[in-house]
């Protein structure tokens, strides 16, 4: 891993002003509407981002006839679904952080989070009903559902020591890539690229959502919180098993601890357990104050443990090359498009979204 995600976008003037225009759009649509929701929404958008969704958007129109008055709100919606989906994620895993600061369930509660998630989605949809073709928006919808459906996915598999490289490929692709190659898909129809350009954008955009999830997955365990954002070993609390994770019970040497400590983490309520992730944060234990220091410390060097081994085991290495494999794909996908600021951005997301920091 390198250097943070295509650090504010200094490189490419023209993308960091169009970005811009998304940044002063969704703050336009954004503060509008019930105090609370607004609130609530702002603390999210203030918190900051990479931004890459839009990003893909604005690029992507870069191959055919770019109108920033349609990609603008276009790749803002996206955005918005984006922020949608990560509110009512953290709700499930209970995280109490995100990019640094408290996140909404933490900050409002659980029902101001739900309401505000629910008005995102409305809210995206009712901007793309403006600017959006038919089939973009049945794109849109399908995405959605997509992410939905991984998001199930990764609720009925966790702690499951038993998950494999499949099951977590199909759940990446469904809650990650899905939206970044909406986002390149998108951009392509409203600068009416060729269709060609369109097909072969979002094919880039899944596998470059692939990668970009793989390498996040891997800043789990190699990057502190500080610059994540969010706890070293967050997945784990949330007995979420990732590639670094499923490489490393591969591991003839690693395998049987790793397992045993997994285990030994539920049973020890690790992960939200009987209790419901919906009701108390990834990572909390259940039970009286004078047990609960003993617990916590031995649950937090269990927790170390397991970070311990993941990297130790070469699975981070493991999972860095097949971020990479993925990457080569992706790439692949670019080279029949015409050359220009558009493929040239697309290209440093992909190469910064795979050796990334941060």
């Amino acid at each position: 891993m390198g250097k943070p995600l295509v650090s504010g976008w200094s490189s490419h003037p023209l993308l960091a002003e169009s970005l811009k225009k998304v940044e002063a759009y969704l703050e336009e649509q954004l503060s509008t509407g019930h105090s609370l929701i607004s609130d609530a929404v702002m603390s999210l958008l203030r918190a900051g981002g990479k931004r890459v969704r839009p990003a893909l958007v604005l690029a992507s129109g870069m191959f055919g006839e770019a109108d920033l008055s349609k990609l603008v709100p276009v790749a803002s919606a996206i955005e918005i679904v984006h922020m949608a989906t990560l509110i009512h994620d953290d709700i499930i895993d209970g995280a109490d952080t995100r990019r640094g600061v408290k996140t909404v369930h933490a900050r409002y509660g659980p029902d101001v989070a739900v309401f505000t998630g629910d008005y995102l989605f409305t809210r995206a949809f009712r901007i793309l009903s403006e600017y959006a073709s038919h089939e973009m928006l049945s794109s849109v919808a399908r995405a959605v559902q997509e992410v939905c459906e991984g998001e199930i996915e990764q609720y009925e598999s966790r702690r499951n020591v038993a998950v494999s490289f499949g099951q977590y490929l199909r759940r990446i692709r469904q809650k990650t890539a899905m939206l970044f190659a909406l986002s390149c898909y998108a951009g392509a129809l409203v600068a009416e690229a060729p269709r060609s350009t369109a097909d072969a954008l979002r094919r880039f955009g899944l596998h470059l959502g692939v990668a970009f999830q793989i390498a996040d997955d891997i800043l789990d365990f190699s990057q502190d919180s500080a610059t994540t954002g969010k706890p070293a070993g967050h997945d784990i609390a949330c007995g979420v098993y990732t590639l670094p994770v499923i490489y490393a019970l591969e591991s003839a040497k690693w395998s049987n601890e790793l397992r045993n400590l997994l285990n030994g983490l539920d049973v020890n309520g690790a992960s939200p357990g009987s209790s419901g992730c919906e009701n108390e944060p990834c990572g909390s234990r259940n039970g009286n104050a004078a047990g609960d220091s003993a617990r916590d410390a031995a649950w937090d060097a269990a927790r170390e443990r397991v970070i311990a081994i993941v990297r130790e085991s070469g699975a981070l290495r493991r999972a860095s090359r097949t971020a990479e494999r993925c990457a080569a794909r992706a790439k692949r996908c670019l080279a029949s498009l015409p050359d220009g600021a558009g493929k040239d951005i697309l290209t440093d997301i992909l190469v910064s979204a795979v050796y990334r920091s941060s």
